[in-house]
């Protein structure tokens, strides 16, 4: 019987398990996504011949067009990537990472998220054709009025010891609204694609000769044309997040603190009996100050991250859901 090269039918084997039918499972642990990123900088890269396989550098398979998946629990990760026109599946194998040609054009058709067998890659092009309305979410407000002191508190304080004043009831006290707004829009673009915008305005009202200042806190979420979603085809979409990019560079929406508003529920209950605030002090900074009492003490809204990201175009809700 004929030998066999052993190296070549190792990289033949690789090649028949990376070469699986089965529908790829998108990745989200975040460990093994750790796990995987540090194999594919580590690892040295074989392109998968008709006949055996050849050494190529990292960056000839191009940027990730996809996220990790796996065909089955015990295959390995893969990803796939682009090179200005062509497109490879790479298997991270643990001392080898093999790379295939693929087709360009469907190298999200058969992927699937966990969890979600009903929903199916598409670019946001595609949605077009499924007739969604933009819509408005996270839609609130409300108005707090506060009492805080005509002057800072230093003015205050000094007056009290050159005057001999023992307490403060003397001096002009001035109510002072504060107002919380938000709202949110999914807009599906033909030029734009895919938009979730969210928005929240704090405007602390003139307290003395202090004016009036708003605070504007933004979050947008976009995908182009281009881009890839999961749709099931009926009015429901998932988004992925940047999995493996630092928190910084990935999407989060934005949620209003519960504790910012006991604490301002709190401040307007306490200002029915005296003033809870000095007017803002430009030289000596106070965290008594009305308005950096409201800013600095609690943040009014959280940033939250995500892995997946579910927008109901019926429904008219956005909602993270990993």
């Amino acid at each position: 019987m004929k030998c066999v090269n052993p190296l070549i039918f190792s990289v033949l084997t690789l090649g028949i398990f990376s070469s699986s039918s089965f529908a790829g499972e998108v990745i989200l642990d975040r460990v093994v996504l750790e796990q995987a990123s540090r194999q594919a900088r580590e690892n040295p890269y074989r392109l998968k011949l008709a006949i055996g396989s050849k050494e190529i550098l990292y960056f000839e398979v191009g940027k990730p067009v996809t996220p990790y998946f796996r065909d089955e629990s015990d295959t390995p990760l893969k990803r796939r990537f682009q090179s200005e026109n062509r497109c490879y599946e790479v298997s991270f194998f643990k001392k080898l990472n093999l790379a295939r040609k693929t087709n360009c054009l469907t190298v999200m058709d058969d992927l699937k998220l966990p969890g979600l067998p009903d929903f199916h890659a598409a670019r946001v092009s595609e949605l077009l054709q499924e007739s969604l309305n933009a819509f408005d979410f996270w839609n609130t407000s409300a108005t707090y009025s506060l009492t805080g002191f005509v002057h800072d508190r230093e003015t205050i304080r000094m007056d009290q010891i050159v005057l001999n004043i023992k307490d403060q009831s003397s001096f002009p006290t001035r109510s002072f609204t504060v107002k919380t707004s938000s709202s949110g829009k999914v807009v599906l673009d033909s030029k734009a694609g895919l938009v979730i915008e969210q928005h929240y305005l704090l405007t602390l009202g003139k307290i003395g000769i202090l004016n009036e200042r708003s605070i504007k806190i933004d979050s947008s979420i976009k995908r182009s044309l281009d881009q890839w979603v999961f749709t099931d085809g009926q009015g429901k979409i998932v988004l992925i997040n940047a999995l493996m990019a630092p928190l910084a560079l990935q999407n989060f929406t934005l949620g209003i603190q519960p504790e910012f508003i006991r604490y301002l529920k709190d401040l307007e209950t306490k200002s029915s009996q005296g003033a809870v605030c000095y007017r803002d002090s430009w030289t000596h900074p106070s965290d008594q100050d009305c308005h950096f009492l409201l800013t600095q003490k609690i943040q009014p809204v959280g940033y939250s991250p995500f892995r997946l990201l579910r927008v109901d175009f019926h429904a008219g809700t956005v909602e993270p859901i990993q």
